[in-house]
């Protein structure tokens, strides 16, 4: 049972990377300010197999988007499937059912141990 809502805030066209929980009875007030919104030059600059993540099909590089290709890279990777209820299906990998919540949960921090550190390797192998 959740007591509260998962408030998520991204830009347009870009997969959401993260939510944060605000408790039921909760009052909450925030203040959005664009931090970043392209990728910089010498990422850019770099032989398209070397870049750690590559535009979206509008052309627009989204660091949110980046790092939720990362985070179906790890379900695929350990769950085998596609987890279709936050990204389109695809016939590469079957969808994830509700049998792969248990993988999904068991392997959950697995991503989070590694961080930033995969994203290089990640998307030379799966994405690209």
């Amino acid at each position: 049972e959740v007591n509260g809502v998962v408030v998520i805030i991204n830009e347009p066209h870009v997969w959401p990377n993260s939510g944060t929980m605000i408790p039921l009875g909760s009052r909450v007030s925030m203040s959005l300010q664009c931090i970043s919104g392209y990728a910089t030059h010498r990422v850019l600059e770099l032989d398209k197999d070397k870049q750690p993540c590559q535009y979206d099909e509008n052309g627009v590089y989204h660091q949110e988007t980046c790092l939720s290709f990362c985070k179906r890279y790890w379900v695929v990777k350990y769950c085998n499937c596609n987890p279709s209820f936050f990204f389109p299906a695809t016939t590469r990998f079957r969808d994830c059912t509700i049998e792969d919540f248990i993988c999904l949960i068991t392997y959950n921090g697995e991503q989070a141990l590694i961080g930033n550190f995969i994203y290089l390797n990640i998307f030379r192998e799966y994405v690209l």
